[in-house]
């Protein structure tokens, strides 16, 4: 299994990506973190595609 987690760094996206951390842990399953600088839902979806 893989997580995808696209990120802005903001405050919300930092605790998101640790959950998503924890998440990934208990499942085994492999992470990608993906830094988005100004991101919107277009940016966001081409970032992890």
């Amino acid at each position: 299994m893989r997580i995808v987690l696209a990120t802005d760094l903001t405050d919300s996206s930092i605790d998101a990506a640790r959950y998503a951390v924890r998440r990934a842990r208990l499942l085994d399953a492999d992470i990608t973190v993906a830094h988005v600088v100004g991101s919107t839902d277009i940016d966001t979806r081409e970032a992890i595609s």
